[in-house]
């Protein structure tokens, strides 16, 4: 069976164009710092390994990421556990 032209985009599970959202979620903030925290490691690694040389600023750059991680972890389970009693975050 042909799909009509006409009725295109009738049933399109895409959002209408210029339409950016984000699904609610208790997580979003968690999202959020996710996004920023990649978002600064390219230049945190860059500048780490140019002003530092190649073995501290790696060194630096690991530190970076397990202390980004951690920071994730914890807030998450924060989050999560306020979640469980009811604070709703």
């Amino acid at each position: 069976m042909a799909a009509d032209p006409a009725r295109k985009g009738a049933h399109s599970v895409a959002p209408p164009r210029g339409a950016f959202t984000i699904a609610p979620s208790p997580l979003n903030p968690v999202k959020l710092e996710l996004g920023l925290l990649v978002l600064l490691a390219l230049p945190v690694a860059l500048l780490c390994v140019r002003w530092l040389g190649r073995g501290a600023g790696l060194a630096v750059a690991a530190a970076y990421g397990a202390g980004a991680a951690l920071w994730l972890v914890w807030r998450t389970r924060r989050l999560l556990r306020a979640l469980e009693r009811g604070e709703g975050a």
